[in-house]
């Protein structure tokens, strides 16, 4: 450790009890006797009860280093405290010493010897035998009355104690002493420490000022260039969605308008089946009109149909210049097969040219050359022959009704259902139509 002067160290004493420095002899000081300071060195004690007792032992090595002629110890020192834990002495505690160096000391005394001065040794108690000691070790010297050896041993014993009063003084005043040095020292270094570490702590403030300034602009000049990132990012977000928006309306209107040319082809279309229903219906009309016109024509051809049951006799009914009838013209005839074809037997299927037949009792039979004389009466039988055919579902629809429904009951009802209304409205058709042709036959 560094060597600081010898301030604060014990003065010795001379045998009256003068303190060098005083105006007597410097000489004097040399004269100190060694049980003075085993005294004093008895006075230095640490309090190992108080609140820091590790300073109280570092405070008293200190004094104890003056008292042997030693520099006072710094603030580098330390002391450490180990309890024992097993034996006899256990609970009591060992006491190591370190200075600056960090090499360990057990007692004081290795201390000052560590730094080559000589420990001073506290006095023991002293024996009975020993003078002063309370016993007859001091004798009477020869001559000397009981009285000069009483005188004498008060006298040695008084300045005894007024060495030891005087030691433990000065001891106090050098202990005092040191105790304010060390308390400016600290005071010093506390304050250089403080002083120090405030400066640190502005350096280190202005260091982080500093640091979060840059940071803080670093940020503001990502913070700007995510803001035009995202702008970009925006504006082509929403030049796309225009353009999806501006695609949508043209898909739209490209839908609108072909939805609009779907519905001019349907009306189209819808009006060329209208005019081809008109068409089909006006020709069913003129169709129908020229067969009722037919059709009279063949009644006024044909005048045998409203004859009477009765045969017509040669010459009656004749117009003058009209040609000459052949005989009575027989009625119609049916084929027996057209009854056992028909599931119903109630309706012919098929009707047949008519056959020879005797129409009474006076009539002779006819033959067929009677239909092949006479090519008018021929025709005019066929052709009603041939209207009733194209009219007999109308003319027997009661039955064909019914064997109609009878072939259809196990169809379904829906389908059944439009069978039956289409049907029936070809039945109803056809039945106005043959109502209309028999009004103008009549």
């Amino acid at each position: 450790a560094t060597r600081r002067g010898t301030t604060g160290s014990i003065a010795p004493r001379d045998e009256m009890g003068s303190v060098p420095g005083d105006g007597k002899d410097a000489s004097a000081a040399a004269k100190a006797s060694a049980d003075e300071k085993e005294l004093l060195a008895r006075g230095i004690r640490a309090d190992r009860s108080a609140d820091d007792p590790k300073q109280s032992l570092l405070d008293a090595l200190g004094d104890y280093m003056v008292l042997c002629g030693g520099d006072p110890i710094d603030d580098k020192w330390r002391v450490e405290m180990k309890m024992r834990t097993n034996g006899g002495t256990a609970g009591s505690y060992d006491v190591y010493y370190f200075n600056p160096e960090n090499v360990r000391f057990r007692s004081r005394a290795e201390a000052v010897r560590h730094y080559g001065l000589t420990p001073i040794n506290a006095p023991k108690t002293a024996s009975r035998s020993q003078p002063g000691g309370g016993g007859g070790g001091g004798g009477r010297k020869p001559g000397e009355t009981l009285e000069q050896v009483k005188a004498r041993r008060d006298a040695l014993e008084v300045r005894r104690v007024m060495d030891r009063m005087l030691g433990k003084v000065e001891h106090l005043v050098s202990v005092a002493a040191n105790a304010e040095r060390r308390e400016a020292e600290r005071a010093a270094a506390r304050a250089e420490k403080a002083a120090k570490e405030a400066e640190e702590k502005a350096a280190r403030e202005a260091k982080r000022a500093a640091e979060k300034a840059e940071r803080d602009k670093q940020k503001q000049k990502e913070k700007e260039e995510k803001e035009k990132e995202r702008a970009l990012v925006e504006q082509k977000r929403l030049e796309e969605k225009a353009a999806r928006e501006a695609e949508k309306e043209a898909r739209k209107e490209e839908r609108e308008k072909e939805k609009k040319e779907r519905a001019e082809a349907r009306e189209e279309e819808k009006r060329e089946k209208e005019k081809a229903r008109e068409a089909r219906e006006r020709r069913k009309a003129e169709d129908a009109e020229a067969k009722v016109r037919e059709m009279a024509e063949a009644k006024v051809k044909g005048r045998w149909l409203r004859l009477p049951e009765t045969p017509r006799e040669d010459g009656e009914g004749e117009e003058v210049g009209a040609r000459k009838k052949g005989p009575g013209t027989p009625p119609l005839a049916f084929s027996s097969r057209a009854f056992q074809n028909s599931p119903n037997s109630s309706a012919p299927s098929e009707i047949h040219p008519p056959k020879p037949s005797v129409t009474d009792s006076r009539a002779a039979v006819v033959p067929d050359a009677l239909l092949i004389s006479d090519p008018a009466f021929a025709g005019d039988a066929f052709e009603v022959w041939s209207f009733m055919d194209r009219f007999r579902e109308v003319l027997f629809a009661e039955n064909a009704a019914a064997a109609e429904g009878a072939r259809s009951s196990g169809a379904s009802a829906a389908g059944g259902k439009r069978k039956r209304a289409k049907k029936q409205s070809k039945k109803a058709k056809a039945l106005a139509a043959a109502a209309a042709a028999a009004v103008s036959i009549a």
